[in-house]
This record gives C-alpha cells, sequence and structure tokens, in this order.
C-alpha cells in the first residue's frame, strides 16, 4: 500500500521530478526529510488531502472510508444563534467534520433509499465552529437532525486508486511553482475530480 512518501512521489512524477534534488533523482527518500522538497510535500500533503476529502464529499462522491454519520443531538438554543432565515432548526456541526454531505432519514427499508433533505452549514457566532440548519428532524427519535459527513482519513491504506489519482494530481499542483516547474497538473485537478470520482467511487446503493 501507497506511503505519504509514495504518494509525494506519485505527484513528483508527474511533473517530471523535482530538479532540485540533491540526489538528482528528481524525488524524495522520505517525507520527512530535511531538503526542501520534503519540506514542500510534507506541508502541503495533509492540506491536498483535507481539499480532495472535501470537493468529492461535495460532489457527493464521497470516499467511504471518510463518510461519518451522525445523529445531532439537541437543538441549539435561539439565543445561541445568527441570523437563520427561514430555516427552523440549528444543530452544532461535529468538530470533525470537513464537510457535511447529506441529511438523510436514520430508519429506511433495507430495499429502499436513504430520502435527503435540504440544510444549509453557516459558521457559529464564533465563528470558530459550523451550523447546521434544516426544516426536518431525520433521527430515529424524531427529535434531531441525521447527516452524513466527510471527516480526515491520514492513513494511506484507506487510499483507493480514485482518491489518490486526484489528490497525487491536487499536489503536483500545488508543488508546480515551487520546483519550477509549469505543467498541465496545474489545470487536471478538477478533470480528475468529475472524471473519476462519481465513475469509480462506488457506493452502495443505500447511500445514493
Amino acid at each position: 500500500m501507497p506511503t505519504e512518501t509514495d504518494i509525494a512521489n506519485l505527484a513528483l512524477g508527474k511533473l517530471g521530478g523535482a530538479g532540485s534534488q540533491l540526489t538528482a533523482s528528481g524525488f524524495i527518500s522520505s517525507i520527512n526529510g530535511t531538503d526542501m522538497v520534503s519540506g514542500w510535500c510534507r506541508t502541503l500533503l495533509p492540506v491536498c488531502r483535507e481539499r480532495v476529502i472535501v470537493d468529492l464529499a461535495v460532489e457527493k462522491c464521497p470516499l467511504r472510508e471518510s463518510i461519518v454519520y451522525k445523529d445531532m443531538g439537541a437543538a441549539i438554543d435561539e439565543s445561541g444563534l445568527p441570523e437563520i432565515g427561514d430555516w427552523t432548526y440549528a444543530f452544532n456541526v461535529p468538530t470533525d467534520c470537513l464537510a457535511v454531505i447529506w441529511q438523510i432519514d436514520e430508519d429506511f427499508p433495507d430495499t429502499g433509499r436513504k430520502r435527503k433533505y435540504k440544510f444549509e452549514t453557516i459558521l457559529n457566532k464564533g465563528k470558530n465552529g459550523l451550523i447546521l440548519l434544516t426544516n426536518n428532524l431525520s433521527n430515529s427519535d424524531g427529535d434531531s437532525a441525521f447527516i452524513a459527513y466527510a471527516t480526515d482519513i491520514k492513513n494511506p491504506n484507506a487510499f483507493n486508486s480514485t482518491f489518490t489519482q486526484c489528490l497525487t494530481t491536487l499536489l503536483a499542483s500545488e508543488l508546480c511553482p515551487l520546483v519550477g516547474k509549469e505543467t498541465k497538473a496545474r489545470t487536471n485537478y478538477w478533470q480528475n475530480i468529475s472524471k473519476y470520482a462519481c465513475r469509480t467511487l462506488n457506493l452502495s446503493t443505500s447511500l445514493n
């Protein structure tokens, strides 16, 4: 299975390598290395990883291993809320949430599909967390929202080939100006999201 070093080298490979490497090989021996290119990869990889997770979630084709299901618990008292417009209920979003994918019914027939509801996420008053706004209560007890959200996945063993392709393309695009390269990697990221994500991230019908 790929390591973080492998992922960084796959990204560098899309650029034809990094010419400033002391070994002249164009690749890094470890993402924890002390050379400049390893440092760039180490800094950019987690940022790119989170962005791909969010972008796939927004496209409704999330990485399966990133999905968390959550009963949102008690609604927020109105006194602690910013303006919520025509929405009826508000809930604090879990702190490990990168993006809310769906609000769905917690209970559904085995042969059916989860019903989805409209929602909106906004910043809380402290601007240090998210609030989910909805007009529907969808958990089993009928007193809260039930959601599916995407969280960060740090273990490369959980990445499938689709996710790795998107991640290495985005990382390559971020490394381009740093390693003195200018290639199509800077414009290919969204092409990969649309080309690979919805076609090959195979969610079961109960998630669709």
